[in-house]
């Protein structure tokens, strides 16, 4: 079949060209419509649900909004992790998928699964997000000027955001730290106090005056017409002449049992509370006194309930909602009360009188509370995020976005600046860079190398047409799989460059050998025979280094994904170069070698002195096997001394801070703080651009899962190209111990695929909740003391203060209060409760209420705080105890199951020594007999990565060894093969051990590369020395003349393999990940196997097979 396909290439050289053309055409036109990525788009099978729960401790949040949603989402299909987070104001729940789940099919089924809990009326509607690769900005901006945010954000939303948005490829345009435009309603106390009035009428007032109102419909002229009621606020005058309409009537004020006083002037609000108590609730206190006819008015109580859940039905025959409904049944029930009110009254007659908001409270436009500060270098800014469509090129889009900015740029204020602080395709357009730049010197590598063992140019030009031909059809190939270009498939190919042209050089080598013996009588025949005397090796050899990728898909999780692009790209590539191998170059070497003298070369000075080798190999094979066994386990013993880690950092000229202080630390005093490391920051000379953001967006999580408050301030230091990322972060931590700050400071180099450093997790389990506490603090405290571990900290140890308001339910029933009541009251005056929203002119805004606390600076003034009832006004310091108490920043579950979680952020290469170190700390601390410790973080994800790559190298060898079964028809030869494989192991590890380069994921990628690429030797020689053996040699002989036969094209292939790496190896790549530790492990395994493989492989062969030998 081969020489069949040889055959048919040579005879028809004109239909091979032609076809060769359009792939190369293809592949151009399919390259530069590829679209263009700095990841490969994951899946990651992890759903994220939030929800905000304004004003809600941490305990609260994880009983009324965490738990419910857990018992909900715990038997979902595939789950394998259910963590969440119950923070202060926000619930986080994390969901851990099996990677063979369809993702878009759990996000649909946890969004009707969160559909069935109930939550409490003000937590908002729980957010299901996944996460992405494609959920990262493509770019990143920082606007400043020399005004206030409010100013800087209401310019971008005119004149930037919109016309971004609609820009094709844009998926979405974020801005960080923006600030809502609101209207605060500020009631004053007393003034309720003074007019007899709540503060829970005032918000029923501002809700039931804005508002558009079915009422049925009527018979005009032969036509039915709805009608409806409505009054909508339009202006902040509106709100400010609300109409209140108010009595004169009694009413006491209790500020201790027993004593009452009596306001000059009091009245009464139209509308009755939503649950007012009944008047046989109000207590006889001595000294009280009672306006005349109260007792017979009784709207409170059951009559209240009956008469609203009336109206209720009422409105429900009418299609109201359940809103509707409400306001139904108080709008009829009003006169229902001012008629009792009336009757109670009709002796005294009291005054009725008309008031405004205005007149008891403040009413203006501002601003909502700011939970978030950002700066660039000193200057007040806001952060503009730019997002992509899933299927736009990421280039394209950042070029277009920036040329609008340039454009907008022009109707923008001076002072307004647009500060680039990420850019994605920087970061591609460097990947395709290096890969070009290696795919030219890869080229230029292996045009050398045959130019310098054939020394023909022709010969040359040959085998190198192979590397842009099998590149481009490569590339044609992924495209129909749907896989992007980016950083895994550009290192792929600039890997693949040094392999592709290997198969080219052994058809070209041996076509010039059987030249150079002068039998050019039919050239046809000649290219046809040379070519297929080779084709069943670099066959067999190209497919076993393609059958070494196959097991990659027993790699799980999110590495096994990541690797899959690099995998067939690959794969791609080298079988391209295979299908070039048997048809393009036979032709293109039939034209250049028809014409021209062959110089008939002797037997070199290299080739004699191999001869020599051999032959004193072939007859001391002990001494042979014994050396290569000895600097095989040599070589071993490097192992502990080289380190592992789990992925090779990707590191971008960039360092991250981060400052945290004690929890509950405001905004001011964290700014006041942050100013002084930003002093520091000036001095740092190799800084470019810096950025800091203190809090953060309510109910946002980090890219590691967890909520950030107030007192968290983030740094994003840029530097400049020349600069020495180390040096500066070691100058940082250095200049930053001088600040006497609290709290702690981490310094650490910017990781492109994390933002930061690997970490060490701990997870201590157990059902005694106080021993779990005892053993994180033992374990946190022996961490902390441990080098190269860094910001060691638990998740039981933060903590912050908390005041809480422990309502005496008898003493609150006796002023005719609940607990509810008292809560809402508090939480009313201490944060501004959204009430309506009002539309003016083509813009919404939300109307917060509040009561104005002026003077509320203690506990002290707290327990002032004066709750309304219907008919008396009680401290709270009566009915409640005040207390403040250190409560949980975070309470962090697994599984329904409190644990402790302990991290530290890595510091150092050698990721296994550590979590060594961290593993004989943990066996050796007097741990609590109950609590189960276990690592995660980096140290679970290596164990996992690194013995799922073992399993997947021990298949691959398998898999080559089948392959090379199938094409020797035996299996001892491919048995003798298999030799080769440990003299590999020799200059991986002596070469990653004199790099000082840590065994990662990419580094057994490397070996497992090797796996297929050292037997493509071992393969061209020992297929030769089967043709031989055909031909009636001995095995010894045999040994000898292929090995000197094949000595050339061995040589030439592995230089121009290792040449061609020597980029990658050197660092000189960008933005590729897999790069320089899988360069050096496959140019030190070819190195020392290249070598050992010619003498070592021979040695066991001549065991294996025991023919009789002529001994020279």
């Amino acid at each position: 079949m081969i020489r069949s396909l040889i055959t048919y290439a040579v005879k028809n050289p004109t239909v091979i060209i032609l076809a060769s053309i359009l792939l190369l055409i293809g592949g151009i036109y399919t390259t530069y419509n590829l679209e263009l990525e700095i990841m490969p788009d994951i899946s990651i099978p992890i759903v994220t649900v939030v929800t905000v729960y304004p004003g809600a401790a941490a305990e609260e949040v994880l009983e009324k909004v965490t738990k419910p949603l857990e018992r909900e989402l715990k038997g979902l299909k595939g789950l394998k992790n259910l963590n969440s987070t119950s923070a202060e104001n926000i619930s986080v729940i994390s969901l851990e998928f099996d990677f063979n789940q369809d993702m878009k099919e759990v996000e649909r089924t946890v969004n009707d699964k969160i559909n069935n809990v109930t939550l409490p009326e003000n937590a908002q509607k729980p957010k299901v997000s996944r996460i992405s690769f494609k959920s990262i900005p493509v770019l990143k901006y920082s606007v400043s000027g020399n005004r206030s945010e409010a100013e800087i954000e209401k310019i971008l939303k005119e004149k930037v955001i919109d016309e971004l948005t609609g820009m094709p490829g844009v998926g979405e345009v974020q801005l960080a730290g923006e600030i809502d435009n609101v209207y605060f309603v500020k009631v004053d106390p007393e003034k309720l106090k003074q007019y007899n009035l709540t503060f829970n009428q005032i918000k029923q007032l501002l809700a039931a005056n804005n508002l558009s109102f079915p009422g049925g419909s009527t018979d005009i002229t032969g036509y039915t017409l709805p009608v409806r009621t409505t009054y909508r606020i339009k202006s902040l005058e509106d709100l400010k002449n609300l109409p209140i309409f108010v009595t004169e009537m009694p009413k006491m004020e209790i500020k201790a049992p027993g004593k009452v006083s009596m306001p000059k002037i009091v009245g009464t609000n139209p509308l009755p509370q939503r649950s007012a108590p009944a008047v046989s609730q109000f207590p006889s206190t001595p000294g009280a006194v009672y306006p005349p006819g109260v007792p017979n008015i009784t709207y409170g109580g059951e009559d209240f309930r009956l008469n609203l859940l009336q109206k209720q039905i009422e409105g429900l025959s009418l299609g109201l909602s359940m809103q509707q409904q409400m306001l139904l049944g108080l709008f009829n029930m009003q006169t229902t009360f001012m008629e009792n009110l009336g009757k109670a009254f009709a002796s005294s007659k009291p005054a009725i009188k008309i008031i405004h908001l205005k007149d008891i409270a403040k009413v203006y436009q501002g601003y909502s509370e700011k939970t978030i500060i950002s700066r660039t270098n000193g200057k007040t800014a806001l952060g503009l995020d730019i997002l992509k469509d899933a299927d736009a090129n990421t280039v394209m889009v950042v070029e277009n976005v920036k040329k609008k900015l340039s454009e907008l740029q022009k109707d923008l204020p001076p002072d307004i600046k647009f500060t680039l602080l990420r850019d994605q395709s920087v970061e591609i357009i460097k990947s395709i860079k290096g890969m070009v730049r290696e795919g030219i010197l890869g080229a230029i590598f292996a045009a050398l190398v045959i130019l310098l063992f054939l020394k023909n140019g022709r010969a040359t030009l040959v085998a190198a047409v192979s590397i842009p031909l099998s590149v481009l059809i490569g590339l044609l190939v992924i495209s129909k799989y749907g896989i992007t270009l980016n950083s895994m498939t550009l290192g792929g190919l600039a890997v693949a460059v040094g392999r592709v042209v290997d198969d080219s050089i052994v058809v070209i080598e041996n076509i010039y050998r059987h030249l150079q013996k002068g039998k050019k009588d039919n050239i046809d025949e000649l290219v046809i025979g040379a070519t297929a005397e080779v084709g069943s090796a670099i066959t067999a050899s190209t497919l076993t280094t393609a059958a070494v990728f196959l097991p990659l898909g027993m790699v799980s999780g999110i590495i096994g994904k990541i690797f899959l692009p690099f995998a067939l790209t690959v794969v791609f590539a080298l079988l391209a170069s295979l299908l070039v191998a048997l048809t393009i170059v036979p032709i293109l070497a039939k034209v250049f070698f028809a014409r021209g003298q062959i110089k008939v070369e002797q037997e070199g000075f290299l080739t004699r002195n191999y001869k020599k080798v051999l032959v004193y190999s072939l007859n001391h094979k002990g001494l042979v096997l014994v050396f290569a066994f000895i600097i095989f386990a040599l070589s071993l013993l490097l192992v502990p001394k080289i380190g592992a880690t789990f992925l090779p950092s990707m590191l971008e000229k960039a360092v991250l801070i981060k400052y945290e202080t004690p929890a509950g630390t405001s905004l001011e005093a964290m700014d006041e703080r942050v100013k002084k490391i930003e002093k520091v920051l000036t001095q740092i000379k190799d800084l470019e651009i810096y950025s800091v953001t203190i809090g953060s967006v309510p109910g946002k999580v980090n890219n590691r899962g967890k909520v950030e408050g107030s007192n968290v301030a983030n740094f994003y230091l840029k530097l400049r190209d020349s600069a020495d990322v180390d040096k500066v972060s070691n100058q940082l931590r250095t200049e930053l111990k001088k600040l006497t700050l609290d709290g702690t400071i981490n310094v650490v180099n910017y990781n492109m695929m994390g933002g930061g450093n690997e970490q060490i997790e701990v997870v201590i389990t157990g059902k005694n909740y106080q021993n779990i506490k005892k053993a994180a603090q033992i374990i946190t405290q022996k961490l902390s003391q441990l080098d190269g571990l860094a910001n060691v900290q638990n998740n039981l140890l933060t903590s912050q203060p908390e005041i809480v308001v422990e309502v005496n339910p008898e003493k609150a029933a006796t002023y005719g209060l609940t607990t509810m009541q008292v809560a809402l009251t508090v939480k009313d005056m201490l944060s501004p409760a959204k009430v309506t929203t009002v539309t003016i002119g083509d813009k919404s805004y939300d109307v917060l209420a509040s009561l104005d606390t002026k003077n509320l600076k203690n506990l002290s003034d707290l327990e002032k705080i004066k709750i309304d009832s219907m008919q008396c006004q009680v401290e709270l310091g009566i009915i409640a105890k005040i207390t403040e108490k250190e409560s949980p920043v975070s309470i962090l579950r697994r599984n329904q199951a409190e644990f402790a979680l302990i991290s530290g952020d890595i510091i150092i290469k050698d990721s296994a020594k550590l979590s060594k170190q961290v593993k004989e700390i943990i066996a050796s601390s007097n741990l609590p007999s109950d609590v189960v410790v276990t690592m995660a973080g980096t140290t679970q994800q290596m164990n996992e990565g690194f013995a799922q790559m073992g399993m997947a190298t021990l298949s691959a060898i398998l898999l080559v060894y089948i392959v090379m079964v199938a094409t020797f028809g035996e299996a001892k030869a491919p048995f003798t093969i298999l030799f080769s494989l440990p003299l590999a192991v020799i200059g991986s590890l002596l070469l990653l051990y004199l790099t000082k380069t840590p065994i990662s994921m990419s580094a057994l990628i490397g070996f497992l590369m090797l796996v297929g690429i050292v037997v493509t030797n071992a393969i061209v020689l020992i297929d030769r020395v089967q043709q031989l053996r055909q031909k009636g040699l001995s095995i010894q002989l045999a040994l000898i003349e292929a090995g000197s036969t094949r000595l050339r094209p061995i040589l030439m292939t592995a230089f121009a393999t290792i040449f061609a790496l020597l980029p990658l190896a050197l660092g000189l790549s960008e933005g590729a990940l897999i790069s320089q530790s899988l360069a050096i492990v496959v140019i030190g395994g070819l190195t020392t196997s290249t070598l050992l493989t010619l003498v070592v492989v021979p040695v066991v062969y001549s065991l294996l097979f025991k023919d009789k030998t002529t001994t020279l």
